[in-house]
């Protein structure tokens, strides 16, 4: 998820990897927790 999460950066950015880093800011990481848990319980 958090790879996802960097790619849509990466296409927002209109795939600039060259001059604007893409990353996954610490809130969104936090927010990705509990699907994470959920997923793989699932799994």
């Amino acid at each position: 998820m958090l790879y996802r999460g960097i790619l849509d950066v990466i296409e927002r950015n209109q795939y600039d990897v060259f001059h604007t880093r893409a990353y996954v800011p610490g809130w969104r990481k936090f927010f990705y927790l509990p699907l994470a848990k959920m997923r793989a319980e699932v799994l």
